[in-house]
């Protein structure tokens, strides 16, 4: 089996068998990892699975709802799933426990999909490995950053899937302009092959294409939310929704961003702007003139439209309760968030 069938065919096999109540799928390649989720959504779907929820592990985490979930049986939904999202090794660290004991309650009427958007390393693999404890019932898959090499056998793969001609040079090019991300790569290739008639991809539509396209990091839109750069924030959170950048990455920093600065407001009523970066460790002095900047345009009642806008984002994009929300209206309710700041 070749590499790229290693990575596009095999888990598509195997992504379902009526052994497993739980999967475990890990790493740090997002494309991957939701590309391969979505796979097992439909498939549980097909097969009459009804979707309890998609449930971010913080440490605000009420575990005796999600036990609940997995003790109780629900007369009105026989099959269920429930999917849970840790972004943070420390709280996978924290919550081993919890997670052990909750893989003992799965059954094949209710499944769990335990999503893990962390670098997998020793420490990682020897929690993961606690947690399934030898349980045969549980599936895992790991998929971290692709090496250059296996980096490369996919974009091949992928021109080959889109009948898309180009030259070795150019998937050098696009590789070494993409940097790893699959998910902006993808969205590149899919586009040229949605454009163009005769699939002929040339250096020119590629360096045109990068003239046009800014990569963003998610760092990029936060501090430029934060410093009230409206125009700018609105032209972020399109490319990062073209590129499909991970919406609970997004969200998670943003609320730990949010809550800093509402501590920081908090202080400064107190102690001096100077003791209170100590007390926070914002050591940087481009970061400390950000907050300074923001200090001066903030208030309470601000603060207050912040936070319940965060809570109302974080609540839907854990329920589901709006059909499609994390590709519809997610990047609106991120959009009013930057009005906010005005």
């Amino acid at each position: 089996m070749t590499m790229n069938n290693f990575f596009l065919n095999k888990f598509d096999n195997c992504i379902y068998n009526k052994k497993y109540f739980c999967y475990i799928i890990t790493g740090s390649e997002f494309f991957f990892i939701r590309r391969s989720i979505d796979i097992l959504f439909r498939k549980l779907n097909k097969l009459e699975y009804i979707k309890c929820n998609s449930i971010i592990i913080d440490i605000n985490i009420d575990w005796s709802y999600i036990f609940s979930k997995f003790s109780t049986m629900d007369f009105f939904c026989k099959k269920q799933f429930i999917h849970l999202i840790i972004l943070d090794k420390k709280i996978l660290l924290k919550y081993q426990s919890k997670l052990m004991y909750l893989t003992k309650l799965v059954r094949n009427t209710n499944i769990l999909i335990l999503e893990i958007n962390n670098e997998t390393n020793q420490n990682i693999d020897n929690i993961i490995k606690n947690i399934i404890n030898n349980n045969d019932y549980i599936f895992l898959k790991k998929y971290n950053k692709l090496s250059n090499t296996n980096l490369a056998n996919w974009i091949k793969y992928r021109v080959q899937q889109l009948n898309l001609l180009i030259d070795n040079n150019i998937l050098d090019l696009l590789q070494y302009f993409c940097s790893g991300n699959l998910n902006f790569l993808n969205q590149i290739l899919t586009s040229f092959s949605l454009k163009e008639k005769d699939n002929h991809v040339t250096v020119d539509m590629i360096f045109s294409f990068i003239n046009n396209t800014k990569y963003i990091k998610n760092n990029d839109l936060i501090s430029s939310i934060l410093s009230g750069n409206i125009q700018n924030s609105i032209n972020i959170i399109n490319k990062i929704k073209y590129m499909q950048e991970n919406p609970y990455i997004i969200l998670n920093k943003l609320q730990k961003s949010i809550i800093l600065l509402l501590k920081i407001y908090r202080s400064i009523k107190k102690y001096s702007i100077e003791i209170v970066f100590k007390k926070f460790f914002i050591i940087s002095i481009t970061k400390q003139n950000l907050f300074k900047i923001i200090l001066k345009r903030i208030n309470s009642h601000k603060l207050y439209l912040l936070i319940k806008l965060l809570l109302e984002i974080e609540i839907k994009i854990k329920s589901f309760q709006t059909n499609n929300y994390i590709e519809k209206y997610f990047w609106i309710d991120l959009e009013k968030l930057v009005f906010l700041f005005l």
